[in-house]
């Protein structure tokens, strides 16, 4: 972690004089965050909380057989799965962390304590050299110096600097104009620029408290996902080959099948089955509804886990499709299999009669209907042999 600074030079013609930056053309004060990482998407992943002192989870390690257990905030563990571990692994789940053999803890949780910015910050050094060379071509005053030399007095040699050059699109100076885009392109030939590589991932001051007792836990961390991968070994799991059947068994007409489509829904593997049944639950959920077990003890643990993809999900409007594979996402469970499903279910039904397959002048071909590169980043499939590539090299 680092801490976080930010310094901007004002460049509007109010702040020159004899063609030189006044002390009020500098601010900079400090952030009430921590600088964590850059990178790219919306989530975190397992290389992120590495790199922040969280260590890697090991499903191989998790011996839950008379472990006291403390449970964090925003985890996916209904509390029926948590009864049958505590009968199966005569497990005791405490409320002092300190006490813990395990914490039992979700990604959420980390995508809600390390936050995501827009902006891309840039290191110390590189605003130190940023900085000399304004002072080479004198286009700093007595008094910017002195004020950017209280900033290099402040700021440590260690921090993130959100740096930025405030300026007019339309200087009614020359001599201004040609001084900044100069200076900017100069800051681009040294790639001292925000290159657009990545967004800053921060840790804000409200914050601290709970990632130190994540980071300094000394019990065993392991995710939620996890532990009801375990309760849940000895059930099947519903593949993509066998959603035809699920399908035909939830829209039929006789209440007899639903229900027990709903059961075997309902006492699958979900964490392996998630693509499968949370398609089938999203786009038919009238349809799941109206069985006779839909108030059963299983079918309820299971309603809960699939809580933010329940309701009706018409395809008139494009909002359903985007909605679902952002849930999957946001759940890390958006694979290529769903993927592709949405696509070829939306090019059938909403784009239908304008570009598919009943059009009768325009044609899309559903090679041609790809998802943008920020949601293509989460298909979690394609992460599996990075992620396993990570924890090989952490092991070792």
């Amino acid at each position: 972690m680092r801490e976080r600074y930010k310094l901007q030079i004002n460049t509007y013609d109010e702040y020159w004089e004899n063609n030189k930056l006044k002390a009020s053309a500098i601010e900079f004060c400090k952030l009430d965050s921590m600088w964590m990482f850059k990178k790219d998407g919306w989530h975190i992943d397992l290389k992120d909380l590495h790199e922040v002192g969280i260590p890697a989870f090991d499903d191989s390690a998790i011996d839950l057989q008379d472990k006291k257990i403390y449970r964090f905030p925003k985890i996916t563990l209904p509390r029926q799965k948590v009864d049958l571990l505590k009968e199966k692994y005569n497990c005791k789940v405490i409320r002092d962390a300190s006490k813990a053999d395990i914490s039992i803890v979700s990604m959420k949780l980390f995508d809600s304590i390390i936050e995501r910015e827009w902006t891309s910050s840039i290191a110390f050094q590189d605003v130190f050299q940023i900085l000399v060379h304004m002072k080479e071509i004198d286009m700093l005053s007595d008094g910017a110096l002195v004020k950017l030399q209280e900033f290099l007095g402040t700021a440590p040699t260690t921090a993130q600097i959100n740096f930025k050059i405030n300026k007019h699109w339309n200087s009614q100076t020359a001599f201004i104009t040609k001084t900044v885009n100069d200076l900017e392109q100069w800051i681009r030939d040294e790639h001292l620029d925000n290159d657009g590589n990545g967004h800053d991932w921060y840790l804000s001051e409200k914050n601290y408290v709970a990632f130190n007792n994540l980071k300094d836990n000394t019990s065993q961390i392991v995710l939620d996902t996890q532990i009801s991968n375990i309760i849940d070994g000895e059930l099947a799991v519903i593949d993509n080959t066998e959603y035809k059947n699920m399908y035909d068994m939830i829209t039929s007409s006789d209440i007899d099948n639903r229900s027990l489509a709903l059961e075997l829904l309902a006492n699958c593997n979900i964490e392996k089955s998630f693509d499968v049944v949370s398609e089938l639950y999203y786009w038919n959920y009238d349809w799941i509804k109206a069985t006779t077990n839909w108030n059963s003890v299983n079918v309820k643990t299971m309603r809960n886990r699939l809580k933010a993809y329940e309701g009706g999900h018409g395809t008139s409007g494009i909002h359903s499709f985007n909605n679902y594979l952002t849930l999957l996402a946001k759940d890390r469970k958006l694979t290529t299999y769903a993927v592709n499903k949405t696509r070829e279910k939306l090019l059938n039904t909403l784009m239908g009669n304008i570009v598919g397959p009943e059009s009768s002048v325009f044609k899309v071909d559903l090679q041609n209907l790809y998802i943008a590169d920020e949601i293509k980043s989460k298909i979690e499939d394609l992460k599996e042999s990075i992620e396993e590539e990570i924890k090989s090299k952490i092991n070792d």
